[in-house]
């Protein structure tokens, strides 16, 4: 085990401004704050990371396309992802 814990955090803030609907209305603007941690020191070949995604928990809509009958749709909200990888 490498006794050097290199870690890279990441954060990102996305915005997005309103956009019309096919009916002509807003569902207004919104942000949201991603944050990433990864590593690849604790062992020869391994890579671990985790992600939280809407990290504040913000309830958004996107306009919906042509091909749906709802007029905007509704997007999840905090998310955690985490991924391990290993290679020889």
């Amino acid at each position: 085990m490498n006794p050097d814990f290199g870690a890279r955090l990441g954060y990102e803030l996305r915005y997005e401004s309103s956009r019309l609907t096919l009916n002509g209305t807003t569902p207004g603007g919104y942000a949201l704050s991603n944050l990433f941690l990864s590593t690849e020191s604790l062992a020869k070949g391994l890579e671990i990371s985790l992600g939280v995604g809407n990290l504040f928990n913000k309830r958004y809509a996107q306009p919906a396309p042509a091909s749906h009958w709802q007029n905007s749709l509704q997007q999840d909200g905090r998310s955690v992802r985490a991924d391990v990888r290993y290679a020889l």
